[in-house]
């Protein structure tokens, strides 16, 4: 299998765009260290020198990896690991050299003196880093201002306010696509699963590239174009509960490629951070100075494409933004619609006002945004008549607009919102008006029945009793994956003590077929025409048992069936696999203690990360995902 760290490191060379010296002024892997002018061979033919730093990148690569491992405790875990071999080494040396006379023992002590210092040329970050880069694994970020804030410092005992640079971090899309794209089999696992997919006959939707709104895109091309998505939400780096909440809250934004085969789609080496800042600065600089770099690339790469080489070929590839996928504040917050879902216009895909909002049970297609009427929308600027803030930076991506951009979370939408607001008024109805069984009773069951291995992960919470009593809309306190779980298997659970002509029940039904169509891997043509007329009998449903206007949530499934219609199933373009790349960040900011350029400090680890899976490898390879033996 490749892997660019087993290339001889003799060879790095210094390479642009890297603030560091020319890698051989500090005698990275240099064979004249050696006091001894003897070449050491092991068996397979590898200078031996060579191959020890090899495995020592190899193992300080492994060590960056881990998200909840600090930077500075790789310095120390390499520092007690030299000191080790240095005490276990010499008394061998001795023992050998006793033993030994001639050549042999003069090649032997070489290679001891080398096992004593395994990390000798990469005894610091700098080098490391250097080695990394110079390998082809580490695309450091790069910091950008884009504006300036007041700040106060204290100098001799005074509280001085100045002026401070904001900045953000980001990676070059270029770059970043180049090096996924030439690690071997990555290109030709995509283009083979492409070409199959499209060719299908089976009359079903599987991914995105099979979609209306992508083949309509690439008749207009004779291009290699490869979709891609962009996903924005804020993440907390801080205990959320804490004191310091929301003072280093972060907005990130990732790319991903729908045209990945599924098997390795939900994979989160797949997902890539491309920009990184602090959410207060978003605020501040407003989002043009955020976005207009990132912009300028993606128009680039989709008129000049890219270059890789692939089994020794030049392809130029082109790659086209496809859809900005987040969650609703998030995608409202940097489409420039209104952040407040109490307004008097809320929805970003047409224009119902909020009362029509409350009632609406079909999604009234003569008051859908159009270009025309968002252009006019935004000439008004007024937002509470048009619901929108500011003009869309992101149209001026080439081949994007905003109204066009159909992009839906079935997890805030449907998991933590609509299934929770149906089965907290269902449970409440059922224990504590109707007493069909206990909250005990649920709970018992809820605990001891068979979820199988897989669900048995995303078994729900035992719900308390405070909860049922109040009066709150929402009283499930689970994540989304234990609402997708409580949902599919509340029928099983209860429904034996459930009077079969219920009409609440019923509006469980309905709720479990909808989630059963959203959640689909595959949508066939009717599928769009089966969800629509289950959320209309929903949404009826809903307002009558319940007395209660329907919620915006409600209102955003709406949406559901004609987007289904555009780009496929839905699950695809969902949070939920983004949610869990925060992750990553948010264990490594626990980790360390300091908050100083925490944005940077977060994306060179994710970098790091990338690193590591670029060097070993590990891309659209079924032995390592399965874990399958080739021998």
């Amino acid at each position: 299998m490749y892997s660019p760290i087993s290339h001889d490191l003799n060879n790095i060379s210094n390479n642009d765009h890297f603030d560091l010296p020319d890698a051989s002024s500090i005698n990275i892997i240099n064979n004249n260290v050696l006091d001894e002018s003897i070449t050491i061979v092991t068996d397979n033919g590898d200078n031996y020198e060579s191959f020890v730093n090899n495995k020592a990148v190899e193992l300080l690569s492994k060590w960056y990896n881990e998200s909840g491992l600090p930077r500075n405790k790789v310095q120390s875990i390499m520092n007690d690991i030299t000191t080790f071999l240095n005490d276990i080494v010499p008394p061998l040396k001795t023992e050998v050299e006793s033993n030994f006379a001639g050549d042999s023992i003069i090649r032997l002590n070489v290679k001891f003196n080398i096992l004593c210092d395994p990390f000798k040329n990469l005894n610091t970050e700098h080098k490391r880093f250097i080695a990394f880069h110079s390998l082809g694994t580490l695309i450091k970020p790069l910091g950008s201002i884009v504006g300036y804030r007041p700040n106060d410092s204290l100098q001799r005992g005074d509280v001085i306010i100045k002026s401070i640079p904001v900045k953000i971090y980001s990676v070059q899309l270029e770059k970043l696509f180049r090096q996924f794209f030439e690690v071997p089999n990555v290109y030709n696992t995509f283009l083979k699963y492409s070409e199959t997919i499209i060719e299908a006959n089976d009359n079903l939707i599987h991914n995105f590239i099979q979609s209306q709104m992508w083949r309509d895109k690439i008749l207009l091309s004779d291009k290699i174009l490869i979709p891609f998505f962009l996903y924005f939400d804020d993440f907390e780096t801080n205990n959320p509960l804490g004191s310091h909440a929301g003072i280093q809250k972060l907005g990130a934004i990732y790319v991903s490629l729908p045209g990945c085969p599924p098997e390795f789609a939900s994979k989160l080496e797949n997902i890539f951070m491309v920009l990184l800042f602090n959410t207060t600065d978003k605020k501040l600089v407003g989002n043009r100075e955020l976005f207009k770099h990132i912009i300028l690339e993606i128009n680039d790469l989709e008129s000049r494409g890219i270059q890789i080489c692939v089994d020794n070929q030049n392809i130029q590839i082109y790659l086209s933004l496809a859809l900005i996928l987040g969650d609703n504040l998030g995608l409202h917050s940097i489409l420039g619609f209104s952040e407040s879902f109490n307004a008097n216009y809320p929805c970003r895909f047409c224009k119902c006002s909020k009362a029509e909002c409350n009632s609406l049970t079909l999604q009234d297609t003569s008051k859908l945004r159009t270009v025309e009427n968002y252009s006019i929308d935004v000439n008004i600027k007024n937002l509470s008549t048009t619901g929108v803030v500011e003009s869309c930076i992101w149209n001026d991506v080439t081949s994007f607009h905003v109204v066009h951009n159909y992009s839906v979370d079935l997890m805030h939408d449907l998991l933590e919102g609509v299934c929770n607001y149906d089965l907290t008024g269902i449970l409440r109805l059922f224990i504590i008006d109707f007493k069909y069984f206990s909250l005990e009773t649920l709970n018992q069951r809820i605990q001891y029945f068979g979820y199988g291995p897989t669900d048995i992960r995303n078994r729900p919470q035992a719900i308390s009793e405070n909860n049922l009593k109040n009066n709150k809309p929402l009283m499930l306190k689970t994540t989304a994956s234990e609402m997708w779980c409580l949902t599919r298997y509340l029928g099983l659970l209860i429904g034996d003590m459930v009077p079969r002509n219920s009409e609440i029940w019923q509006l469980y039904i309905v709720l479990n077929k909808i989630l059963d169509i959203a959640t689909s891997h595959s949508v066939g043509p009717e599928c769009p025409f089966i969800l629509k007329n289950l959320i209309d009998e929903h949404h009826q449903l809903y307002t009558k048992l319940f007395k209660t206007n329907l919620k915006p949530k409600h209102h955003h499934l709406l949406h559901y069936p004609s987007i289904m219609e555009r780009v496929g199933p839905l699950i695809n373009i969902w949070s939920m696999r983004f949610e869990a790349k925060h992750k990553e960040s948010k264990v490594a900011a626990q980790a360390i203690t300091s908050r100083k350029n925490i944005c940077y400090t977060l994306f060179l680890k994710n970098q790091l990360k990338v690193a590591h899976r670029v060097a070993n490898s590990i891309n659209f390879n079924l032995s390592a995902l399965f874990k399958i033996d080739n021998e």
